[in-house]
């Protein structure tokens, strides 16, 4: 299957060119949103790379002082990952129904308050 091509269009002359490439030539789909995704993220590998040199001396800190719970910690990683996203869909939904319930209540409560006017309890 031959590769889209965009052709980025010259707002001069319409051409469908684009004159800052070499040669005028076209971008295919995956050139055209690689420069569109590092336009958009400029910072990219410099992040990267701060932190990674900030994992790494963090672990050698806390592997010279204590090897055995580093160990168990990087071994730990992968799971506490995996886990993160069950454990954070469990708690969306808790929390969603929790607040339905607390809503509840509460048209519940001014429901008995709207009925009873002359209840002086509240």
């Amino acid at each position: 299957m031959p590769s889209r091509r965009i052709f980025l269009k010259n707002a001069a002359d319409g051409s469908g060119v684009n004159p800052e490439l070499p040669h005028g030539r076209s971008l295919n789909a995956l050139e055209f949103g690689c420069l569109q995704y590092f336009k958009r993220c400029p910072k990219l590998i410099p992040n990267l790379v701060i932190y990674t040199v900030r994992f790494v001396s963090t672990f050698a800190v806390v592997f010279y002082h204590d090897p055995m719970f580093a160990l168990l910690a990087l071994i730990g990683m992968p799971v506490s990952m995996l886990m993160s996203k069950t454990l954070l869909h469990r708690m969306k939904g808790n929390n969603e129904r929790s607040a339905a319930m607390s809503a509840k209540m509460s048209e519940t409560l001014i429901r008995g308050i709207l009925q009873y006017p002359d209840n002086q309890g509240i």
